[in-house]
């Protein structure tokens, strides 16, 4: 991070809203992997991008932080779907 580069102040209702957003996706993700609906599933990653895109725009560190988070979000999601998945075929 350089001296020009401020650490945004996230709010505590910004951060309620994020953690609702994230469960939500992997709500979904878990749907449409056990609905078998792959096809859906970059929709969710689009429309995260498409509400953050300005801030990916200005802030590379911003843009970082968030696709790691995405991510780890996409990737927990898809093994708890999978989990999921597996403990209804047993």
């Amino acid at each position: 991070m350089t001296k020009n580069q401020e650490i945004p102040v996230v709010s505590n209702k910004e951060l309620k809203a994020g953690r609702y957003i994230g469960g939500l996706e992997r709500l979904l993700l878990l749907i449409f992997m056990v609905l078998q609906i792959y096809s859906a599933i970059p929709i969710i990653i689009a429309l995260k991008t498409l509400a953050r895109f300005k801030e990916l725009e200005n802030n590379r560190t911003f843009a970082e932080y968030y696709l790691i988070g995405n991510f780890l979000s996409m990737i927990f999601g898809m093994l708890l779907s999978l989990v999921f998945i597996y403990t209804l075929h047993l």
